[in-house]
């Protein structure tokens, strides 16, 4: 009886909410990048706002998905077999989703098959990192550092480490305009420079160059990726109650503040790698200030009670 009556209770709070968000235009108000939106969170709109760009990824991806096949293309032309990441967080996380969740099936010697082998470094442990030079010195290996800031410590590691076994044309970067990583590939001779957005995030960063290069190198077919991204977008669009990305974070966001902040995430086997890439968007996202919103994934399923 208690848990029918909290869950009515949570019931009422999230369409209590939801109907707050429509009077306070909120989904129309997050469209126009307003970045009061987090007046709480103590910066100005402005600085809020300059990182807002991920809202439009689907729409303009679209017109740099050709320029990204290009390069994949070229690639597997030149008898590249495997495509290796070397990142951290943000940069690793939705490679690794895509590496999984369209399996190596899309991966192996051109032409049979559209895509490379794709793996992901994402450990400085020796082993780890002794591994994977031994699997991409086994095949003929694409790397691609991926570092927003261009200055992040373990994927400068990685190339340091792989660059001794590589010629620089082994290589493509994927980096911010203007980074430290950036200028290293003009001076070493990358085979490619891929510069990003500035205004998006590195957790939010899956459907721009840090996710996409990869993906295309994988053989996934960005335009019908992104055109399926552009209507759930759109769908965002909508007002609250039917807005489903607002109703999701109202619904999570509400059981939180009862108490309920563990996000038990539940996936089947097949698509395990999006539980990994959520719980990093959600706990970065959330976790600040001494509160915030605990994924757990990989958990047994037990009953709804628990």
């Amino acid at each position: 009886m208690t848990n029918a009556v909290g869950a009515a209770s949570l019931a009422t709070a999230i369409e209590r909410r939801l109907a707050r968000w429509a009077q306070e235009g909120v989904a129309e108000r997050l469209w126009a990048r307003d970045g009061s939106l987090w007046s709480s969170a103590g910066k100005s709109p402005e600085e809020v706002a300059a990182w807002l760009g991920w809202l439009r990824l689907p729409e303009t991806m679209l017109g740099r998905a050709g320029e990204l096949e290009r390069l994949a293309r070229d690639v597997r032309n030149d008898g590249y077999t495997r495509a290796a990441v070397l990142g951290m967080g943000g940069s690793s996380l939705a490679p690794e989703l895509f590496s999984r969740a369209f399996g190596d099936a899309l991966g192996g010697p051109p032409p049979a098959l559209a895509g490379l082998e794709l793996r992901i470094l994402d450990s400085t442990h020796p082993d780890a990192v002794r591994g994977f030079r031994e699997w991409a010195e086994s095949g003929r290996t694409i790397f691609c550092v991926s570092s927003k800031s261009g200055s992040t410590t373990e994927p400068n590691a990685f190339h340091a480490t792989m660059s001794a076994h590589a010629p620089a044309l082994d290589f493509i970067a994927i980096t911010d305009p203007g980074s430290a990583l950036a200028e290293l590939a003009r001076s070493q001779g990358f085979r490619a420079i891929v510069e990003g957005q500035p205004d998006v995030g590195g957790r939010y960063s899956a459907l721009s160059v840090f996710g996409l290069v990869p993906a295309a190198l994988h053989g996934v077919d960005l335009e019908a990726l992104l055109q399926r991204a552009a209507v759930m977008a759109g769908a965002c669009r909508r007002p609250a109650p039917e807005n489903p990305g607002l109703r999701l974070g109202a619904a999570i966001g509400e059981a939180a503040l009862i108490g309920r902040n563990k996000l038990t995430i539940l996936t089947s086997p097949g698509l395990a790698s999006l539980g990994d890439w959520i719980e990093q968007l959600v706990a970065e996202s959330t976790g600040k200030a001494g509160v915030g919103i605990v994924p757990v994934v990989g958990e047994p399923i037990g009953e709804p009670s628990a």
